[in-house]
C-alpha cells in the first residue's frame, strides 16, 4: 500500500514523502503516518470497500466540507479537517479505496466518561452544544431515517455466518460461528427488544448536526490536554440524543447537561430515543460490522480474533444489561427534571 500511497500525495496533494508506516487499523479504515525528508508528517486515512456498508465519496466528501466550516464555531474543542486535495477535494479515490489526509497531530484517546474530570466533561458537553446548534450552509448527506438497519443487515449477516460450510472456512471464522450459536437465544431477543424501541420513538423529534461517532477513540487529546474531535465521515441531521448518550454517566447529569444547556444544547431529551439509540448502536453498527467483517475472505488470524473478542462482548446487553442501561439514564434524567420541578 505504501508505493500507491506515494504516488496518491504526489499526484493529488503535491506532497513528495520518503516514509509512510501503518499507524492503526481497524474494519472501516485504517491509518498511516507519513513524512518527507525534512522529517514534516501526515496522517492519512484509508477507506477500504467494505460488503454491506456502502461508502460514497461524494456524501464523505459533503460531511467534511461541513466540518471545514463547522471549524471556526467550535470553541471547546478543536474539529479536526483534511487537506484539500489540487482539485478541491477532502477525499481522493484510488480503486476501491478512499483517501483523506491530515496534518499530522499527537493525539491520543481522551478515556472513557467514567475517568473525565468535571472540567473536561464541560468542556466536551460546550463543544458538542456547538456542533448540535450549528447550522450549515453546505449541504449535509444524510437526514436520520430511523431505520432498523442503516447499514449491513445483521440478520442477514448472522444468517451467512450460519451458512458457511465448518470444513471450508478459517479458524477464525468457525469460532464466531459457535460464539453465535450460543447466543442465539439471546440475540433474537436483543433484535425484538430493538425493534419495540424503534417504535416507540417520536419521529418528530427536533433535529441537529451530529457527529454520530462520538466514541473516546474519536475524542482525542493533546500533549496540552486541549480536545480533537476526529472521524466526521459520519455526519448528519438527526436527534441530540445519538451524540448525548457518550456524555450520561451516573451521578454526573447535572454537571454535563447544564454545561450542555448553557451553550445552547437541547433540552428536554427523550429517554424513548436514548433507548433507541442504546439498541441501535449495540447491534445494527458495532455487532453488525464485526460481523460482516468476519465474513470477508481477506482477513488475518488477528483481525478475525479481534472480531471474535467484539463479537463476545455484546453479552454485557443479556440478561438485563441493556435495560439496567435505559433504567439508569430514565430515572437519571427523571431526578434532573424533579431537581428542577
Amino acid at each position: 500500500m505504501a508505493p500507491v500511497l506515494c504516488a496518491v500525495l504526489a499526484q493529488s496533494y503535491s506532497l513528495e514523502v520518503s516514509t509512510i508506516e501503518q499507524a492503526d487499523s481497524g474494519m472501516m479504515a485504517a491509518a498511516y503516518t507519513a513524512s518527507d525528508a525534512a522529517g514534516q508528517r501526515w496522517w492519512l486515512k484509508v477507506r477500504p470497500p467494505i460488503p454491506g456498508w456502502p461508502m460514497c465519496k461524494e456524501e464523505i466528501d459533503a460531511a467534511l466540507r461541513v466540518t471545514i466550516e463547522l471549524r471556526a464555531h467550535v470553541r471547546h474543542a478543536r474539529v479536526v479537517i483534511p487537506l484539500l486535495s489540487e482539485g478541491g477535494e477532502p477525499t481522493v479515490a484510488y480503486d476501491e479505496y478512499l483517501i483523506s489526509v491530515y496534518p499530522y497531530l499527537d493525539l491520543r484517546s481522551i478515556g472513557h466518561r467514567t475517568t473525565w474530570s468535571d472540567d473536561l466533561l464541560k468542556a466536551v458537553a460546550r463543544a458538542m452544544a456547538a456542533i448540535h446548534s450549528y447550522k450549515p450552509t453546505s449541504p449535509v448527506p444524510h437526514v436520520e431515517d430511523f431505520a432498523l438497519w442503516p447499514h449491513e443487515s445483521l440478520p442477514r449477516g448472522l444468517a451467512a455466518l450460519k451458512a458457511l460450510d465448518s470444513k471450508k472456512i478459517r479458524p477464525g471464522q468457525r469460532r464466531a460461528q459457535e460464539i453465535v450459536a450460543r447466543m442465539e437465544r439471546d440475540l433474537t431477543m436483543l433484535i425484538d427488544s430493538y425493534a419495540k424501541a424503534q417504535r416507540r420513538i417520536d419521529r418528530r423529534r427536533q433535529l441537529a448536526l451530529c457527529h454520530m461517532d462520538l466514541t473516546p477513540n474519536n475524542l482525542t487529546l493533546d500533549t496540552e490536554g486541549q480536545i480533537h474531535i476526529v472521524d466526521w465521515d459520519q455526519l448528519q441531521i438527526a436527534p441530540p440524543e445519538f451524540d448525548l448518550r457518550w456524555l450520561l454517566s451516573p451521578g454526573r447529569y447535572d454537571v454535563a447537561l447544564d454545561a450542555y444547556e448553557s451553550a445552547g444544547g437541547s433540552a428536554g431529551l427523550d429517554p424513548l430515543m436514548f433507548a433507541f439509540y442504546f439498541h441501535r448502536r449495540c447491534l445494527a453498527e458495532e455487532l453488525a460490522c464485526n460481523v460482516a467483517a468476519i465474513l470477508l475472505a481477506d482477513r488475518t488470524d488477528q483481525q478475525d480474533l479481534d472480531d471474535i473478542s467484539q463479537i463476545e462482548s455484546i453479552a454485557w446487553a443479556f440478561d438485563d444489561g441493556m435495560q439496567s442501561w435505559i433504567t439508569e439514564v430514565e430515572n437519571g434524567l427523571a431526578a434532573r427534571r424533579n431537581g428542577r420541578s
